[in-house]
């Protein structure tokens, strides 16, 4: 199910300012661009991200979402609905994820299957798109390597006195670069070896690419959903104060009582086993969906079981290292 649809901050407001100005778009965005915009967009936002110096800080936060609401809203109404489809990254990236959902439509009826079906019935994705999933994960895994003792101990700094963000800016975007050119060089090395190995002959790189880059989703979400989860449990609390009173006035708009941020599940080591656990299963899972995701995508298009099998021994070596790389993330000791 495609949540984002529903949740999309740029809907209402285009159809209302649409209905209410008579407008339409006025120009039509070229195909030769393809998605290159919305690849543009997403590195721009996890640039802010990762290498602000802060990112999290309400009033600095609240202009940059307001310039990317206001840039987008901007673009839709000037180029239409396909500005949402190309040239947003977010909700690109949110709709890429949809194709996760187990529900979804298959010949025009609902159906309902394990997580990545709908990628696995699908014909390859633009080269734009197929990109994009490889910067997903790229980008998710430099999150949680740029905090380690390790990444800090590559460029020069004590993990112990951390000078700020603001002494490692060009450290984080060039960590950043090279993570995403590094992961997408070994990931077409490994379709080729596979595709060598297998003797496909009738597949070049470049499809296999387009094919097999959406499989990886489901190690993205894993990673996404381990790294962000206990900032969730605290943040989630915040949200929940700020929803019952959202203009600081001392409101109890949801009849909440008295709401209280609590850290407490981070002070005994159970907690935090359990916690843990919960990180690492996220994980885990999603390399197990992304194996047998690209492998049901092998059998479909390359037609040999053989030939299917023989392909992916390369790619699946691939992500069992990688779930070997997340976990270490997950108990690597952090800098800040």
């Amino acid at each position: 199910m495609d949540l984002w649809r529903w949740i999309n901050p740029w809907t209402g407001p285009v159809w209302i300012l649409q209905s209410l100005m008579g407008h339409q778009p006025k120009f039509r965005l070229s195909p030769k661009l393809g998605h290159s915009l919305g690849v543009v967009s997403f590195l721009g936002f996890v640039t802010f991200l990762l290498a602000d110096i802060a990112p999290s800080d309400p009033a600095r936060l609240a202009r940059a979402v307001a310039a990317y609401w206001l840039l987008h809203l901007i673009g839709t109404l000037l180029f239409g609905h396909r500005w949402a489809l190309r040239a947003e990254g977010i909700g690109m990236v949110m709709q890429l994820y949809a194709r996760l959902a187990p529900f979804g439509r298959y010949s025009k009826s609902r159906a309902f299957g394990l997580w990545g079906w709908q990628i696995a019935q699908r014909r390859a994705v633009p080269p734009g798109l197929a990109l994009l999933c490889l910067l997903v994960l790229g980008s998710g895994s430099f999150d949680g390597v740029n905090e380690t003792f390790w990444w800090l101990a590559q460029i020069g700094l004590n993990p112990l006195e951390f000078p700020g963000r603001s002494a490692v800016i060009w450290q984080t975007l060039a960590g950043l670069i090279l993570s995403n050119v590094l992961l997408v060089g070994v990931f077409a090395a490994t379709l080729w070896m596979g595709l060598m190995l297998g003797r496909v002959t009738d597949v070049s790189l470049a499809t296999a690419f387009c094919l097999f880059a959406p499989t990886v989703l489901p190690i993205a979400l894993g990673y996404h959903f381990a790294h962000y989860f206990t900032s969730f449990l605290v943040e989630a609390q915040y949200a929940l104060i700020s929803a019952t009173d959202p203009w600081a006035r001392g409101q109890d708009l949801l009849g909440l009582g008295h709401v209280y941020v609590t850290t407490g599940f981070f002070n005994t080591q159970e907690s935090v086993r359990v916690l843990w656990l919960c990180q690492a299963g996220g994980v885990v899972i999603g390399h197990i969906v992304a194996v047998l995701l690209a492998h049901a995508v092998a059998v479909r298009h390359f037609g040999s079981a053989r030939m299917a099998l023989l392909s992916q021994v390369p790619l699946a070596i691939f992500m069992i290292c990688y779930t070997f790389f997340g976990l270490w993330l997950l108990a690597s000791p952090r800098g800040f």
